[in-house]
């Protein structure tokens, strides 16, 4: 596996760039929080819709005060490896070695003295966020089993995304995250896998279908805006029109 880099110079730089990609990008980025999420060690299980997905919880882990970690396809940081100083680290998927190297790596990761965000996406893989059910693959579960054995206490919070254009040039993020996952109900001893990998997979499945409907009935309250995106040329014409007095 790729391990994540840290570097006094270069990590705030690469994030810093990813930063002004993404206010390049998007219009805005607006973040629902069912509870507050707190300054611990945190695992975000979220649904999985584009590239920018990691840039986007990049930021809100900024915004929630969370050190950033999260899980790539090996092969693709290979590709894009200065994303290793912005907190990514990679696995092999066809290596049950690497499985199992990313998930201790995950759990120390976990275990810094800084409160960290350790991001995984279960499907391994984009899917559409209309996709029924989200394909959930067992690392995430055994990760959360890893933590209860260490009695390592982790918040387990599912995370729903959409990239949705309306009527700015610029597409809107929305994230909503969900109350963290009660894994002390199930006992350590006795859960399998498989079982708490389809629990787990229920509670993004909620989540991500409250996001639709949240925005399919244009419910948007309590959808903090955490990013402004740079001006589109739509709103640098809206404004020149507005200097000049010409009704919009």
């Amino acid at each position: 596996m790729l391990e994540a880099l840290t570097h006094p110079m270069l990590t705030p730089l690469v994030r810093t760039y990813l930063l002004s990609t993404v206010r390049g990008h998007f219009a805005d980025l607006r973040v629902h929080l069912e509870q507050p999420v707190l300054p611990m060690p945190t695992v975000f299980f979220v649904t999985h819709q584009s590239w920018w997905d990691g840039h986007l919880i990049l930021v809100l882990c900024q915004f929630l005060k969370l050190e950033f970690r999260v899980l790539m396809l090996q092969e693709n940081l290979a590709k894009y490896g200065f994303l290793r100083y912005a907190g990514a680290f990679g696995v092999n998927r066809a290596s049950v070695s690497s499985v199992r190297a990313a998930l201790r790596y995950s759990r120390a990761q976990l275990e810094a003295d800084v409160p960290r965000a350790v991001l995984l996406f279960p499907s391994g893989e984009i899917m559409s966020p209309f996709a029924r059910p989200i394909v959930f693959e067992s690392g995430l579960a055994s990760l959360v089993l890893m933590c209860q054995k260490a009695e390592l206490k982790v918040q387990v919070c599912p995370l729903a995304m959409r990239l949705e254009h309306g009527l700015d040039a610029r597409p809107s993020a929305f994230i909503k995250v969900g109350a963290p996952f009660d894994a002390g109900a199930f006992d350590v001893g006795a859960v399998s896998v498989s079982s708490l990998t389809a629990a787990l997979s229920r509670e993004l499945t909620l989540q991500a279908d409250r996001l639709h409907q949240d925005l399919l009935h244009n419910n948007l309250e309590g959808y903090a805006p955490i990013l402004r995106g740079l001006p589109s040329a739509q709103q640098g014409w809206d404004a020149v029109r507005r200097g000049l007095g010409i009704r919009l």
